[in-house]
């Protein structure tokens, strides 16, 4: 049901246009007991619930599926989830206590896990915030100090937060967000808020003298809970407080916990409270941009396409085709791969193949250890060139390795 309760709130800025921030609540939903809060494009809200299940609500409330109860062979896929993100095709959900990501499709069904307990890349103590743009699944690892950085499949990208001087490193990072303009926010122990560049330069520490619970980022700046005084509020970039709403209590409009926090492009606010059970939906007016910051760069996105299962392979190759080429040692064998698959197989007689390349013009040079020299072989295999030999003059070689073709040949 809507509520036409109306706040007016007095802005703390003082080169605003305007004196007062209208904030209207719009609805309580209610929501089981949420731990966790995310808004999909679509407006569907997602809330990480005590049982260990993630609770998919239509914007008008109607229960629309659960995550989470399901199982990979006989162990559950979620057992503490934490975030939630979306990309075009996946939702992705954290767990805390299974130290992995696991990707639905936008259906809910089951695709698959990846990431395990441990220090390496990919693995993981206590993943909790998530966040995806421009390609990227950015990762919370509260118990390892860092955010780590993902394809849309899962590919290990890279590490924030971990390395550099003592002020732009992480400690007990729990909460991500990524603003319109391409900055990576993050919540860390202590309360801190970090900012970084999605390639993981430090831009700056917000401090608000707040104990942040919850954390939202739009065109203007950042939201926040206050978990001592339960208000909601939002600052600029340089950490100047612009308004405040809120506050302890059982009435619309008041918290008895904020638990998770989302703003939309409209200006809707929505927040997750554990102990009322709701997600409360509250609207501002329009949210004019303070400054026209140029966005930021990201990190080229890497996507999984397949993996070879059974064939050992050494010294790879990409043809202008885009094919895989590949040797494998205990054939002396060249093999080229389709799809994962393998399309075709070079060999020549008493040769040992150790190292490829592929020209512009599809044709294949490879080094043979056997006889020190370099083959160039046509598409199917026949040799077309061979020069070189075993010794110590001009145009001789002694244990060749590696060779490289220029785009030119």
């Amino acid at each position: 049901m809507r509520s036409f309760l109306l706040l007016l709130i007095c802005l703390i800025c003082s080169d605003r246009a305007f004196a007062f921030r209208q904030v209207d609540l719009v609805e309580v939903l209610p929501a089981g007991k949420p731990t966790t809060l995310a808004i999909d494009p679509e407006g569907r809200i997602y809330t990480s619930q005590e049982n260990g299940t993630v609770l998919v609500l239509s914007p008008s409330g109607e229960t629309l599926m659960t995550l989470g109860a399901i199982e990979a062979g006989s162990e559950p896929t979620l057992r503490h989830p934490g975030g939630v993100t979306f990309s075009p095709e996946h939702i992705f959900v954290t767990d805390t206590k299974l130290n992995h990501v696991v990707i639905f499709d936008r259906r809910g069904k089951f695709i698959r896990t990846f990431g395990t307990s441990g220090d390496d890349p990919k693995q993981f103590d206590g993943p909790a915030g998530v966040a995806f743009a421009a390609g990227l699944l950015f990762v919370a690892d509260s118990g390892h100090d860092r955010v780590q950085v993902f394809g849309p499949d899962g590919v290990y990208m890279a590490t924030i937060g971990r390395s550099g001087p003592d002020d732009t490193r992480l400690s007990g990072p729990t909460l991500v967000t990524v603003d319109p303009e391409g900055r990576l926010w993050v919540l860390s122990a202590g309360g801190t808020i970090k900012s970084y560049t999605l390639t993981g330069k430090y831009l700056g520490t917000l401090n608000t003298k707040r104990s942040p619970s919850a954390l939202a980022a739009d065109r203007e700046g950042i939201y926040l809970a206050d978990r001592n005084s339960l208000q909601i509020c939002k600052f600029d970039r340089n950490g100047s407080e612009l308004f405040c709403f809120g506050s302890k209590g059982k009435d619309p409009s008041q918290f008895l916990s904020v638990n998770g926090l989302a703003v939309t492009e409209e200006g809707r606010i929505f927040v997750a409270d554990r102990e009322k059970g709701t997600v409360q939906i509250l609207v501002t007016d329009a949210v004019p941009a303070l400054v026209n910051l140029e966005r930021q760069v990201s990190l080229t996105t890497v996507r999984w396409h397949g993996e070879l299962n059974g064939v050992a392979v050494k010294r790879l190759a990409i043809g202008p085709d885009g094919r895989l080429y590949g040797i494998a040692a205990k054939e002396k064998a060249i093999l080229i791969f389709n799809d994962a698959t393998v399309e075709r197989t070079l060999q020549i007689k008493d040769w040992d193949p150790v190292a490829l390349a592929v020209g512009a013009d599809g044709a294949i040079w490879v080094v043979d250890a056997e006889e020190e020299r370099v083959l160039k072989l046509d598409p199917s295999g026949k040799v077309t060139l061979s020069f070189g030999s075993s010794g110590s003059c001009d145009g001789c070689f002694d244990d060749p390795s590696d060779i490289v073709v220029s785009r030119k040949g």
